[in-house]
């Protein structure tokens, strides 16, 4: 397998997956695949760009205009917003009450702790009376403030579908569903990796927390899938959630192969990129050829020199 994250080119890599993707049953024009990957940042409803504040930095923003830190899992280098890290690094602590994220905190020392991360410091210090239930809370709510869901809309829309299909068995479903998440925008694969491996981290303590997979699926999913029902954000129906739950839980159970692709698509990827590459060195040669009208077996008009004619004028 080969880290993702770390090439250079990834856009011949999400042709190949885009092409996969369609070969394997799922509905992506892979002529307009670009469109998915350009237009997943619109939002199918403007509410939540109403909502987003004047000067806010961490709720109601896109990710992208977030502060953010470099932090390192296994070989990733991943970059993530700094409030996310201070959230993780609470809960962390407290990783084995029983509950987390299941529970609810008190809303109004959310709300405070809101308050205070927007004016003052994003890695504030918890007062006597926070509970690591109120930053559960507080991370659930940053979840549903994003302007634009932490996995987008064009690609649920795909994992759903990938979902459905019952001519797929669990595995081939899992590779997929890894394949589809690819295609997000860097910052949202980067923070969505963070999310789900912490989850997965959350999960190795379940006999202390009673947190496996499908619970935090239940508590998370909503949040990372905010799915759109008759032009609403952040409403489902009863089966679209349990879709979106069942997605999320294999998503954390299988944290640790997201990010990577098989050596079969990156090797495409390569022979496609060295072949543009080539294909505009030699344009860009013709091209200054016909210019300067150069005799490189290119006439200034464009056609053909026969390098014999120069020898029988001469």
């Amino acid at each position: 397998m080969r880290n993702f994250i770390t090439l250079e080119e990834k856009g011949s890599v999400r042709e190949f997956i885009a092409n996969d993707l369609n070969n394997a049953g799922l509905r992506i024009d892979t002529n307009k695949y670009r469109n998915i990957i350009i237009n997943q940042l619109s939002p199918h409803i403007t509410n939540n760009l109403k909502q987003q504040q004047q000067g806010s930095r961490v709720f109601n923003v896109p990710l992208h205009q977030m502060d953010t830190i470099s932090v390192k899992i296994d070989n990733f280098d991943l970059t993530v917003p700094i409030f996310l890290r201070w959230c993780f690094d609470c809960i962390r602590r407290s990783i084995k009450h029983e509950g987390l994220f299941r529970k609810s905190g008190g809303s109004q020392r959310v709300k405070e702790l809101m308050a205070r991360i927007e004016d003052g410091p994003l890695t504030p210090s918890l007062s006597p009376s926070n509970t690591v239930f109120d930053v559960c809370s507080l991370f659930k709510e940053f979840l549903r403030r994003l302007t634009y869901p932490l996995i987008t809309y064009p690609l649920q829309d795909l994992l759903l579908d990938c979902f459905s299909m019952r001519s797929l068995t669990l595995d081939k479903k899992i590779d997929m569903y890894l394949n589809i998440l690819l295609l997000l925008p860097d910052e949202h694969l980067h923070t969505l990796i963070y999310i789900l491996r912490f989850l997965h981290e959350i999960t190795l303590n379940e006999r202390d927390n009673k947190m496996n997979a499908k619970n935090l699926a239940i508590c998370v999913g909503p949040g990372i899938m905010r799915t759109i029902i008759e032009g609403k954000t952040n409403i489902m129906t009863e089966q679209c959630a349990t879709s979106v739950s069942d997605i999320v839980e294999t998503l954390i159970i299988n944290s640790t192969k997201l990010g990577y692709i098989t050596e079969s698509i990156y090797e495409r990827s390569q022979m496609l990129l060295e072949m543009r590459q080539k294909e505009v060195i030699s344009n860009s040669d013709e091209s200054f050829a016909i210019e300067n009208g150069i005799d490189n077996g290119i006439s200034s008009t464009g056609k053909i020199n026969d390098p014999t004619n120069a020898k029988k004028t001469s």
